[in-house]
């Protein structure tokens, strides 16, 4: 099973959702696809989707994953780390009113340029990066204590003045 991680954002996320229904319509992606839509929309015969999980069957369902296909936020990423397993992000864009700013290309590139992620970009076809998920091995995040929180306040110093979030 794939987990598809859309976040909760207020702002709907179609890109990814209507290209992973394409790939399994297509017989491209043959697992089932459990699909955490949060704010966005969408009905499909071909993927499982959930609009908001609670705790207990959302770690579930990342544990059960083969991999996790997710937003670039900090948050839906790390929580694939946490249970090992083969995450491919993706940003969402301001240009099509996903989010207010880019600030998750930033996050992406962090993440990826560390051999944590495998990033889907936006020129990116996904069938291309799926077929990556099979040699790919991420690098281990290395939580302890402290470590979250020393790297986001990282990121926030060094990238916030960019930005102005």
């Amino acid at each position: 099973m794939i987990f598809v991680v859309l976040g909760t954002w207020g702002m709907p996320f179609l890109r990814p959702i209507i290209e992973i229904e394409n790939l399994v319509k297509n017989g491209d992606i043959k697992e089932d696809v459990i699909v955490q839509a949060g704010n966005t929309t969408f009905f499909s015969q071909y993927l499982k989707i959930i609009d908001f999980f609670d705790k207990q069957n959302f770690d579930e369902t990342f544990s059960n994953a083969s991999y996790i296909i997710t937003q670039a936020g900090v948050g839906s990423i790390m929580n694939g780390l946490k249970f090992k397993k083969k995450v491919i992000a993706i940003a969402r864009l301001e240009k099509y009113k996903e989010h207010i700013n880019d600030h998750q290309l930033e996050i992406l590139s962090t993440f990826s340029s560390k051999g944590y992620i495998i990033p889907w970009d936006e020129q990116d076809q996904l069938i291309d990066v799926i077929k990556k998920i099979e040699t790919f091995e991420p690098q281990s995040y290395p939580f302890a204590k402290g470590q979250i929180a020393e790297t986001i306040i990282d990121y926030l110093e060094n990238n916030c003045h960019k930005n102005k979030i």
